[in-house]
């Protein structure tokens, strides 16, 4: 439920992903004001490996299955963080395909609002 959702900054200092570990809580904030909601359904495909990709994904709920190839390389779930090098312009495309195993509820991030937080909040 919408209960159940958790702010960002509390979504990110918990998870286990790293990306957002060590930020301060100015940038945290920056990025949490810049977050959109989406719900997706069990089976919906949010990334598709090989495709164009700007944005990138916070799991407030839910679980996701990464895949390689049609390999299976991790279930995230609530707190995880994915998407995060199409995002920043690592690489263009996207390096993996994220399924919904649930329905989920997502926190969305565009690229170019990560990198003005960045760029506002370096010295952090």
């Amino acid at each position: 439920t919408a209960d159940a959702s958790k702010t960002f900054t509390a979504l990110v200092k918990e998870s286990k992903t790293p990306f957002f570990k060590d930020c301060g809580m100015k940038f945290l904030s920056a990025c949490s004001g810049k977050c959109e909601p989406q719900v997706v359904p069990k089976g919906f495909k949010v990334c598709e490996e090989g495709t164009i990709g700007a944005l990138m994904y916070v799991l407030d709920f839910g679980r996701v299955e990464i895949t390689v190839n049609g390999q299976r390389l991790a279930v995230l779930d609530a707190g995880d963080v994915f998407g995060e090098l199409a995002c920043l312009g690592v690489t263009p495309k996207r390096t993996a395909t994220v399924t919904a195993v649930t329905t989920c509820l997502l926190k969305v991030l565009r690229g170019r609002h990560v990198l003005d937080a960045l760029k506002q909040h370096l010295a952090e």
